[in-house]
């Protein structure tokens, strides 16, 4: 809704700054003439100033007055879709799920503990299709694998010794166990 309102002092034109609720408002009056009598007005759709200028010491002293409201097409449509506050929150249900391993409908176990890497070679592991390749171990280090992203190395992880994984630094013990150098490529 538009405002209109009017400056009791004869003036052209009049800007005043108003302080309201810690907020500097500037109010601009125009198209007053001091030469015919026509006093400066003030048309305002913000509501915010609106308010500011209403509770002004100038209004409540009657230099300012509210002239007329200018109802718009929008106050309609806004009034239909303006809701209470408490109706519009919601709140969001946060569900536990379980990670399952692709190859059979058991739940992943929890990563136990990292142990040092046994003295025995690792046994051969299958790798699937959709990972980087793995370069074969040599007799001086472990094999060395390229991931993409941690997403990636957690899935081979979970695919290989369906054990549940959440960091990067848990991923890394788990193939460094296993007898896999991990490159896990950031982003």
């Amino acid at each position: 809704m538009i405002k209109q309102y009017k400056l009791l002092k004869k003036q052209n034109n009049f800007e005043i700054t108003l302080n309201y609720k810690g907020v500097k408002v500037k109010v601009n009056f125009s198209g007053g003439n001091t030469y015919k009598g026509v006093y400066p007005k003030c048309f305002e759709r913000d509501p915010f100033k609106q308010r500011a200028i209403e509770a002004s010491q100038m209004f409540k002293d009657h230099e300012i007055v509210k002239e007329r409201d200018i109802p718009e097409a929008s106050d309609k449509k806004e009034a239909v879709v303006v809701q209470p506050r408490k109706a519009a929150v919601r709140k969001a249900v946060v569900k536990k799920v379980v990670p399952v391993s692709k190859k059979t409908d058991i739940p992943v176990q929890q990563a136990p503990a990292p142990q040092p890497a046994p003295e025995t070679p690792a046994p051969e592991i299958q790798e699937p299709a959709d990972t980087a390749a793995v370069t074969e171990p040599t007799p001086d280090g472990p094999a060395n694998k390229e991931f993409a992203n941690l997403g990636e190395a957690i899935l081979f992880i979970a695919q290989s010794w369906r054990v549940e994984v959440k960091t990067e630094k848990e991923a890394r013990e788990i193939l460094k166990a296993h007898g896999i150098n991990p490159k896990i490529k950031k982003g």
